[in-house]
């Protein structure tokens, strides 16, 4: 649970929703000859902290029930959650607390993606808030927030701290905002059980918001510190320093009981705001996926990139995800007019969830193996071909069968198992490396497979996985 700190320790907030005023804090003056107290740094007025849980990411925001089954609840699945934010009087502290340690990261070349959720062209070429920020990973991240917190409290102030879960599937957002026109957040998204996506969310009186995507996962047990400008236009605060530190679900003892009945609670948080969203919902596509809303709103005129992260994040589609962000704008003008076209016999599929899902996802997929049919692609499209098909990708003729043959999503990847074990075969060893790093980030590599052992060792464990077939293992 993450706990808003007055001065430094604020009362505690309830999961979903609760706010928690941080207001309250004055100066203090002398008295007599006594020796003036340090002025503490003012904080924002009318600060109030929120933290909920919800199915789907910060871009797609709350879904349905239907993405619920998308949401794992079992505790030795679930990540912990530490996480701290200070509020400092001068992003300046930040450089002196760094020295000494590993190199910094600009936080503008660490994000993946920029939107603006306020301008018709949501995607931003970089962040218009943040550009001043850093990131700090490892030992490192703890030790510089340590010595920012130590100014407290004339240069710094804690505003949060406390431990969370979050589930794979679903997201944990923490919220501190100043009246209603400043924001900052944090989301972090569950992966699986050692791996989350980070997400942060900025608003500022005059300038707008943004949703700034890390590009890289956080990797627990990982901890990360982000620096950056306060977007809070009140009061002496000039820096934030958020620090976010991941660990996998404790095993034993106390810790590993309320970890397990923190679950429970986030899991009931997003099972609830599921179902709130169908019962608050006034248009009589109120039970249907956003990916399906968002299919329907799709037209030739609309932002293509923006569109489709939208799209891709709301279906949790990584290939059309992917897509958006990687591919040329004329790539991407030829893919959305592909859907458009394709839109009415998408949303015919709209009944099943899944069904919708694999079909939006064919179309993606015939967009970029026609693409490596007609054209010779560029680099990034061509890591993001091998990344989705692993080795099967250096052939789109192949890749063009297996879509042709697929009836549904479980169909292809099954299929795309399939040719990445025959390709194991191959004689050339960067084709194995490809199909083998594929099939184990998928847990479908062969027992005891390595793929530069002598031929022999590898015939072996092939051999070994065809008796296992046969055998009905």
């Amino acid at each position: 649970m993450i706990d808003a700190i007055p001065p430094r320790r604020l009362l505690s907030s309830a999961l979903c929703g609760l706010l928690v005023p941080l207001g309250g804090i004055g100066l203090v003056g002398c008295v007599g000859e006594k020796p003036a107290e340090p002025v503490p740094l003012e904080l924002p007025p009318e600060l109030t902290l929120k933290t909920v849980h919800f199915a789907g990411t910060p871009l797609s925001g709350t879904l349905g029930p239907e993405a619920l089954s998308k949401v794992e609840s079992e505790p030795a699945r679930a990540l912990a959650l530490h996480a701290e934010i200070l509020l400092l009087d001068a992003l300046g502290r930040v450089d002196p607390a760094v020295k000494g340690h590993a190199e910094p990261t600009v936080l503008v070349d660490a994000l993946e993606v920029v939107v603006d959720p306020q301008s018709g062209q949501t995607i931003s070429a970089t962040s218009r808030l943040a550009g001043s920020g850093i990131v700090v990973t490892g030992a490192s991240a703890l030790d510089v927030f340590a010595t920012l917190a130590a100014a407290a409290p004339t240069g710094a102030r804690e505003i949060a701290e406390g431990n969370e879960v979050v589930l794979p599937g679903a997201t944990t957002r923490i919220e501190v905002t100043s009246g209603t026109e400043s924001r900052l957040a944090i989301a972090v998204h569950g992966k699986d059980a050692m791996h989350a996506r980070a997400t942060l969310e900025l608003t500022t009186p005059g300038a707008g918001s943004e949703i700034l995507k890390l590009a890289e996962p956080i990797d627990a047990p990982e901890s990360v510190l982000i620096a950056l400008p306060s977007p809070f236009d009140r009061g002496s605060a000039r820096g934030c320093a958020l620090l976010i530190e991941l660990a996998p679900a404790p095993d034993e003892g106390d810790a590993a009981a309320s970890h397990a009945a923190a679950v429970a609670r986030a899991f009931a948080d997003v099972k609830r705001a599921s179902e709130e969203l169908v019962r608050n919902s006034s248009t009589p596509s109120a039970g249907e996926d956003t990916a399906v809303e968002a299919l329907r709103q799709l037209t030739a005129e609309a932002p293509a990139r923006s569109c489709l992260v939208q799209l891709g994040a709301a279906a949790q589609s990584p290939l059309v995800g992917d897509l958006a962000l990687v591919a040329s704008n004329d790539a991407i003008a030829v893919l959305l007019k592909q859907l458009v076209d394709a839109k009415a016999a998408l949303l015919e599929q709209a009944g099943t969830p899944a069904t919708f899902t694999y079909a939006l996802e064919r179309e993606a997929w015939r967009f970029l193996v026609t693409l490596a049919l007609d054209t010779d692609l560029e680099p990034e499209m061509t890591a993001l071909l091998y990344r989705h098909a692993g080795g099967v990708g250096a052939w789109p003729s192949t890749l063009q069968d297996v879509i042709a043959r697929s009836t549904d999503r479980d169909a292809f990847q099954n299929s795309l198992i399939k040719e990445n074990v025959l390709l194991l075969s191959d004689h050339n060893a960067s084709v194995r490396v490809r199909a083998y790093d594929w099939l184990s980030a998928r847990r479908a590599a062969p027992e005891g497979f390595d793929p530069l052992a002598p031929l022999s060792q590898r015939r072996d464990a092939l051999n070994k996985l065809a008796a296992k077939e046969e055998n009905g293992g």
